[in-house]
Protein backbone atom coordinates (compact mmCIF):
# COMPACT_ATOMS: atom_id res chain seq x y z
CA UNK A 1 0.00 0.00 0.00
CA UNK A 2 1.25 3.59 -1.14
CA UNK A 3 0.80 6.95 1.04
CA UNK A 4 -1.82 8.34 -2.19
CA UNK A 5 -3.61 4.78 -1.53
CA UNK A 6 -3.86 4.93 2.23
CA UNK A 7 -5.27 8.86 1.59
CA UNK A 8 -7.86 7.41 -1.46
CA UNK A 9 -8.79 4.69 1.08
CA UNK A 10 -10.23 6.70 3.57
CA UNK A 11 -11.44 10.26 2.11
CA UNK A 12 -13.35 11.49 4.98
CA UNK A 13 -10.34 11.68 6.98
CA UNK A 14 -7.67 12.75 4.81
CA UNK A 15 -9.22 14.66 2.08
CA UNK A 16 -11.87 16.89 3.77
CA UNK A 17 -12.53 19.83 2.42
CA UNK A 18 -13.45 21.64 6.14
CA UNK A 19 -9.38 21.56 7.30
CA UNK A 20 -7.90 24.60 7.11
CA UNK A 21 -5.51 24.63 3.59
CA UNK A 22 -2.68 26.09 6.05
CA UNK A 23 -2.49 23.01 8.34
CA UNK A 24 0.53 20.85 7.52
CA UNK A 25 -1.28 17.97 6.03
CA UNK A 26 -2.89 19.13 3.11
CA UNK A 27 0.39 21.09 2.39
CA UNK A 28 2.60 17.96 2.94
CA UNK A 29 0.55 15.13 2.99
CA UNK A 30 1.33 11.79 5.08
CA UNK A 31 5.39 12.70 6.40
CA UNK A 32 6.50 8.99 7.14
CA UNK A 33 8.08 6.03 5.53
CA UNK A 34 6.34 3.09 4.41
CA UNK A 35 6.70 0.75 7.19
CA UNK A 36 3.89 2.69 9.39
CA UNK A 37 1.66 2.57 6.64
CA UNK A 38 -0.22 -0.60 7.83
CA UNK A 39 -0.21 0.97 10.85
CA UNK A 40 -2.06 3.94 9.45
CA UNK A 41 -4.33 1.71 7.90
CA UNK A 42 -6.05 -0.15 10.82
CA UNK A 43 -6.06 3.14 12.72
CA UNK A 44 -8.02 4.66 9.80
CA UNK A 45 -9.85 1.49 9.29
CA UNK A 46 -10.95 1.59 13.56
CA UNK A 47 -11.99 5.49 13.37
CA UNK A 48 -13.81 5.35 10.62
CA UNK A 49 -15.76 2.29 11.62
CA UNK A 50 -16.45 3.80 14.66
CA UNK A 51 -17.60 7.01 13.20
CA UNK A 52 -20.05 5.40 10.85
CA UNK A 53 -21.19 3.04 12.95
CA UNK A 54 -21.86 5.46 16.12
CA UNK A 55 -22.80 8.27 14.21
CA UNK A 56 -26.56 8.15 14.22
CA UNK A 57 -26.24 9.08 17.99
CA UNK A 58 -23.87 11.56 17.30
CA UNK A 59 -21.28 10.31 19.57
CA UNK A 60 -18.75 9.81 16.94
CA UNK A 61 -17.90 12.93 14.76
CA UNK A 62 -15.88 12.71 11.67
CA UNK A 63 -12.46 13.23 11.88
CA UNK A 64 -10.28 15.18 9.73
CA UNK A 65 -6.12 14.75 9.98
CA UNK A 66 -4.62 17.97 10.02
CA UNK A 67 -0.94 16.45 10.61
CA UNK A 68 0.60 12.90 9.67
CA UNK A 69 4.00 12.78 10.56
CA UNK A 70 7.60 11.27 11.98
CA UNK A 71 8.50 12.91 15.27
CA UNK A 72 11.39 11.70 17.53
CA UNK A 73 11.24 8.02 16.42
CA UNK A 74 7.54 8.03 16.88
CA UNK A 75 4.06 8.53 14.78
CA UNK A 76 2.10 11.02 15.65
CA UNK A 77 -1.55 12.02 14.13
CA UNK A 78 -2.98 15.18 14.70
CA UNK A 79 -6.98 14.89 14.46
CA UNK A 80 -9.71 17.63 14.45
CA UNK A 81 -13.05 17.03 16.27
CA UNK A 82 -11.95 13.50 18.04
CA UNK A 83 -13.41 12.61 21.02
CA UNK A 84 -11.91 10.79 24.38
CA UNK A 85 -12.20 7.32 22.88
CA UNK A 86 -10.75 8.26 19.22
CA UNK A 87 -7.69 9.73 20.78
CA UNK A 88 -7.34 6.77 22.61
CA UNK A 89 -7.10 5.06 19.77
CA UNK A 90 -4.55 7.19 18.25
CA UNK A 91 -2.51 7.24 21.38
CA UNK A 92 -2.87 3.46 21.08
CA UNK A 93 -1.43 3.47 17.62
CA UNK A 94 1.15 6.15 18.31
CA UNK A 95 2.67 4.19 20.89
CA UNK A 96 2.81 1.15 18.70
CA UNK A 97 5.06 2.45 16.39
CA UNK A 98 7.70 2.65 18.35
CA UNK A 99 7.86 -1.03 18.30
CA UNK A 100 7.82 -1.22 14.56
CA UNK A 101 10.61 0.05 12.23
CA UNK A 102 9.17 2.80 10.05
CA UNK A 103 11.17 1.86 6.79
CA UNK A 104 10.16 -2.26 6.37
CA UNK A 105 7.19 -2.20 8.90
CA UNK A 106 8.90 -5.45 11.37
CA UNK A 107 7.66 -5.56 14.77
CA UNK A 108 10.45 -5.43 17.23
CA UNK A 109 11.55 -4.02 20.86
CA UNK A 110 12.00 -0.37 21.19
CA UNK A 111 15.15 0.35 18.58
CA UNK A 112 15.62 3.91 18.27
CA UNK A 113 18.52 4.70 16.36
CA UNK A 114 20.22 8.57 16.04
CA UNK A 115 21.97 9.66 12.86
CA UNK A 116 25.03 11.90 13.14
CA UNK A 117 22.77 14.69 12.83
CA UNK A 118 20.95 14.54 16.07
CA UNK A 119 17.89 13.01 14.42
CA UNK A 120 15.88 9.95 16.07
CA UNK A 121 14.56 7.31 13.83
CA UNK A 122 12.72 3.58 14.81
CA UNK A 123 14.66 1.21 13.16
CA UNK A 124 15.14 -3.07 13.23
CA UNK A 125 18.45 -3.73 12.87
CA UNK A 126 18.83 -4.29 9.20
CA UNK A 127 17.20 -1.67 7.99
CA UNK A 128 19.77 0.62 11.19
CA UNK A 129 22.65 -0.84 9.75
CA UNK A 130 21.54 0.42 5.85
CA UNK A 131 20.71 3.61 7.38
CA UNK A 132 24.44 3.73 9.01
CA UNK A 133 26.28 2.76 5.81
CA UNK A 134 24.30 5.37 3.93
CA UNK A 135 24.81 8.31 6.67
CA UNK A 136 28.70 7.78 6.34
CA UNK A 137 28.93 7.58 2.90
CA UNK A 138 27.51 10.89 2.82
CA UNK A 139 29.78 11.90 5.65
CA UNK A 140 32.82 11.47 3.90
CA UNK A 141 31.46 12.61 0.38
CA UNK A 142 30.50 16.11 2.35
CA UNK A 143 33.81 16.30 4.57
CA UNK A 144 36.07 15.40 0.92
CA UNK A 145 33.81 18.50 -0.65
CA UNK A 146 34.28 20.46 2.26
CA UNK A 147 38.23 20.11 2.16
CA UNK A 148 38.92 20.59 -1.57
CA UNK A 149 36.80 23.25 -1.87
CA UNK A 150 36.75 25.65 0.82
CA UNK A 151 40.58 25.83 1.23
CA UNK A 152 40.22 29.89 0.93
CA UNK A 153 38.43 29.37 3.47
CA UNK A 154 40.32 27.33 5.89
CA UNK A 155 43.28 29.87 5.09
CA UNK A 156 41.21 32.75 6.13
CA UNK A 157 40.47 30.92 9.74
CA UNK A 158 43.82 30.60 10.71
CA UNK A 159 44.73 34.14 9.42
CA UNK A 160 42.31 35.32 11.61
CA UNK A 161 43.35 33.34 14.49
CA UNK A 162 46.84 34.54 13.98
CA UNK A 163 45.66 38.07 14.03
CA UNK A 164 43.72 37.41 17.44
CA UNK A 165 46.99 35.64 19.08
CA UNK A 166 49.05 38.82 17.68
CA UNK A 167 46.21 40.71 19.21
CA UNK A 168 46.40 39.51 22.63
CA UNK A 169 50.42 39.61 23.10
CA UNK A 170 50.17 43.42 22.02
CA UNK A 171 47.42 43.67 24.75
CA UNK A 172 49.17 41.91 27.46
CA UNK A 173 53.00 43.55 26.36
CA UNK A 174 51.36 47.33 26.36
CA UNK A 175 49.59 46.32 30.18
CA UNK A 176 52.90 45.08 31.60
CA UNK A 177 54.50 47.84 30.55
CA UNK A 178 51.92 50.10 31.72
CA UNK A 179 52.14 48.20 34.89
CA UNK A 180 56.20 49.27 34.96
CA UNK A 181 55.48 52.75 34.39
CA UNK A 182 53.54 52.72 37.35
CA UNK A 183 55.80 50.76 39.45
CA UNK A 184 58.25 52.87 38.93
CA UNK A 185 58.34 55.60 41.53
CA UNK A 186 60.26 58.96 40.28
Amino acid sequence: MTKQELIQKYPKIFLSEDVDPRYPFPMFGIECNDGWLPLLDRLCSNLQWNTDKNNSEGKYPQIKVTQCKEKFGGLRFYVQGATEHQYGMIDLAESLSYHICEDCGKFSEKQLAEDYYGWIYTKCDDCKAKMIHNKSREKTNLAYIISFKSTWWFKKYIIKKEIQKLRYKIKTLYNKFYEYLFTFKR
